[in-house]
């Protein structure tokens, strides 16, 4: 049975509010408390906060290798449509040895090799994957990275003798060891290395821009596209060497501003990226439900790996009515300022710091909380993940919460497009009475993706269909 959370308000001194998160399950019978003190919500201001003060590092001042992210973490006060960020909530694991990538093909759903080329290792600075478990559901979600400059690998191993091929791979991390372990765990007698890289070796930043960044390696840093959506951004890996100043020249170089990583996080949930397991549920997550799919994770022609039954079926033969989405929160009094249309699918335009019905923000809503009809009919409609502001990802079922096609299912009108469906009613949380309303903004990548997969399922079935046609003529 899934555990069900419950959000508790418990009164404590006039200076600070404290929030009870508590989780009851089935098996076992026991609950689990976590107080966690609320800040105060820095003023509202359009502007962007002034870039935090850079050291000899590299790294901004209120950034340490001990905090999982700003010492004082703050809700932005507006959108950033580009800028810089130390990723705290990430860490490396790299992986060695004369099969590591034959052990890693196994593991992971993107190939590691060169389509079409045997063995011979992939050479792109960085590709998104996932491992998964027997059932196909998510472990871990993943950004892999060959070691193929010889400079890069003295950095992170530089008294190994390295034989075969190196990879780091970045994970959550409160993960990281829990990774290290699972890969010593299965790897058998496969001649493969694995350890953590400490944050001081190898830092993980992100940078977005909607002008772009291409792809480079400079100096002690490596630049790769985060090929995820269009207007990701890319990922940087800053290798700690004689250059401390390399974050600060890229950032200067691209104009961009160094921002706490909260920006980030608003900036990938805008989006509609899940990351991490607080996001994409440790042995509980669907890949395609999580858009794994959809953003490139997923090699549908590579060989075997752990989980690639359920992953294959779902693909060519399974019918995908949930996915992951960014949602925007607001009062039911506002429903009709909400107007996504007008957007173009940009959640960005919507964002506010501003409290929302009752909540000081999104981040308040507890994870996996139903979300529901308003109306109190019917089973729920979707699982809250994360937010921040007044926006945030859950999982939506398409059918009631989005007019998006459904591959597969939806059918066809008279004029070969998708028929349009109407979204009817208001959703909320489950158990909340107020105004507080749930409105799933698909983003524009993910509606033409989904446009593209509707077009070849619905060919598909039209050539079954003829194909059965004329078996039962001939039957006949």
């Amino acid at each position: 049975m899934q555990a069900t959370w419950r959000l508790q308000r418990v009164l404590t001194s006039p200076a600070a509010g404290v929030l009870l998160r508590t989780r009851s399950c089935a098996r076992p019978r026991t609950a689990v408390a976590v107080a966690v003190a609320r800040k105060p919500l820095p003023q509202h201001s359009n502007a962007l906060p002034s870039p935090p003060p850079i050291h000899q590092g590299g790294f901004p001042r209120h950034y340490t290798s001990l905090t999982f992210g700003p010492i004082n973490p703050s809700i932005p006060s507006s959108y950033a449509p580009s800028g810089i960020s130390h990723l705290l909530s990430r860490q490396l694991v790299v992986v060695y040895g004369p099969d590591a990538a034959k052990y890693l093909q196994g593991m992971v759903t993107a190939n590691v090799y060169m389509p079409g080329s045997g063995s011979m290792v992939r050479t792109d600075r960085g590709y998104y994957a996932a491992l998964l478990t027997g059932q196909g559901r998510v472990l871990y979600d993943v950004f892999i990275y060959p070691l193929t400059d010889s400079k890069h690998l003295q950095r992170v191993l530089p008294s190994a003798d390295v034989e075969g091929a190196a990879f780091l791979i970045e994970v959550d991390k409160d993960q990281a060891g829990l990774l290290v372990d699972h890969i010593k765990r299965y790897r058998v007698r496969a001649k493969v290395k694995v350890k953590v890289v400490d944050v001081e070796e190898v830092a993980v930043w992100h940078a977005w821009d909607p002008n772009g960044l291409g792809e480079a390696s400079v100096n002690d840093l490596l630049v790769t596209p985060d090929c995820r959506t269009p207007a990701m951004g890319s990922r940087i890996l800053h290798f700690g060497g004689p250059d401390g100043n390399a974050i600060q020249n890229f950032a200067e170089r691209c104009q961009l501003q160094v921002l706490p990583q909260e920006y980030y996080v608003l900036h990938r949930i805008t989006q509609g990226v899940p990351e991490g397991q607080t996001e994409l549920l440790k042995m509980s997550a669907i890949p395609h439900e999580s858009n794994l799919d959809l953003m490139g994770g997923i090699d549908f022609r590579k060989g075997c790996y752990v989980g690639q039954e359920l992953v294959t079926r779902t693909e060519h033969r399974g019918v995908v009515r949930k996915r992951v989405l960014p949602c925007v929160v607001y009062e039911g009094s506002q429903g009709q300022a909400v107007d996504i249309r007008a957007t173009g699918g940009d959640l960005g335009g919507l964002y506010t710091d501003r409290p929302i019905a009752g909540l000081s923000s999104a981040r308040e809503i507890a994870s996996e909380t139903n979300i529901v009809r308003v109306s109190g009919k019917g089973r729920g409609v979707g699982k809250w993940l994360r937010g921040i502001g007044n926006v945030g990802l859950a999982v939506c079922r398409l059918d009631v919460m989005t007019d998006l096609p459904i591959p597969g299912e939806t059918p066809a009108g008279e004029d070969g497009v998708p028929e349009v469906r109407e979204v009817k009613g208001e959703f909320t949380i489950e158990g909340d009475e107020g105004p507080l309303r749930i409105k799933a903004v698909p983003p524009a990548w993910l509606r033409r993706e989904l446009m593209e997969k509707w077009e070849v399922k619905n060919e598909q079935n039209m050539v079954r269909f003829q194909r059965e046609a004329i078996e039962s003529e001939e039957e006949m």
